[in-house]
């Protein structure tokens, strides 16, 4: 697993070689880590994230910038989804 951050608050986890069925998990997984750093934490306020996942696909080649594009746009529609919250 590669970590790269994007810039700002944003970073891009690259997941070589996993499969689509560890996608769920390995959100599951951040965002409970998140969420125990925050109970931890004595801050007045909660962390979160918002999360965008994309699986390349063989059968339809693009490229990481492509790919990065579309898990920006999943991130950005689950930002509006989790300020409504």
């Amino acid at each position: 697993m590669v970590w790269i951050r994007d810039g700002g608050d944003e970073f891009v986890i690259l997941a070589v070689d996993a499969e689509l069925e560890n996608a769920d998990t390995m959100m599951n997984r951040l965002r409970s880590s998140l969420e125990e750093l925050s109970r931890k934490g004595n801050r007045p306020y909660k962390l979160g994230f918002s999360i965008g996942c994309t699986i390349y696909d063989p059968e339809a080649p693009c490229t990481v910038s492509e790919l990065i594009a579309r898990a920006d746009e999943l991130m950005y529609r689950q930002k509006k989804v989790n300020k409504k919250k």
